[in-house]
């Protein structure tokens, strides 16, 4: 469990490390249930969790621009930082050898590095797209590219207070009708949702 924690943070801290090189803002860091977010008066500890997810770190992404904005370095952050750990972990317990009880334990923390690390960066949709997925659609399509940065900017400015309605938006112009018929995209799903959260 703790080897799990750890992991999760790192991942996480990932990236935060990938984001703010990329010209994101802060905007939440959460493990568990536990959440700093920070507003214009400073940080603040909140109690927010998604059920499936162990933490998350909701950026304030750079302006989106002509079709893109820089994605790659904030998803491939935390991926990258597990599978670092898996090998730096795993390298511990070659040194210290399988006789060793923390030798052993090092090389349960790498065995769990690993695991997240190929649960997050292999293309997988499931309930929540991870990371791998994200990456994969984000290149491939421009809308998905808007649906990223949508979904990133409307959860960070959600989880510092901002209102709904004074988030910027280009959905509210369609009708119900109109967002349904788009919800076989994640762009779709993602505009659906904010329709029904504003109104």
């Amino acid at each position: 469990i703790l080897w799990f924690l750890l992991h999760v943070v790192l991942h996480e801290g990932g990236h935060l490390v990938g984001g703010l090189l990329s010209g994101y803002g802060f905007g939440y860091f959460r493990i568990g249930r536990f959440t700093l977010a920070k507003y214009a008066d400073g940080f603040k500890l909140k109690i927010f969790s998604i059920p499936g997810t162990g933490g998350q770190c909701g950026m304030i992404p750079p302006a989106y621009n002509n079709g893109n904005f820089p994605y790659k370095l904030y998803l491939l952050g935390g991926f990258t930082v597990n599978y670092i750990t898996a090998i730096i972990t795993f390298g511990v317990f070659l040194l210290l050898g399988a006789e060793s009880i923390v030798g052993r334990m090092f090389v349960v923390g790498a065995v769990i590095a690993l695991y997240l690390a190929i649960m997050n960066s292999l293309p997988l949709k499931a309930d929540l797209p991870n990371d791998g997925y994200q990456l994969k659609q984000a290149g491939r399509d421009e809308r998905e590219r808007r649906m990223l940065w949508e979904t990133l900017d409307f959860q960070a400015k959600s989880m510092q207070g901002v209102r709904i309605s004074e988030i910027e938006r280009d959905w509210n112009e369609k009708s119900p009708e109109e967002l349904l018929a788009q919800c076989d995209g994640a762009k779709g799903i993602t505009e659906f949702i904010m329709y029904y959260n504003y109104v």
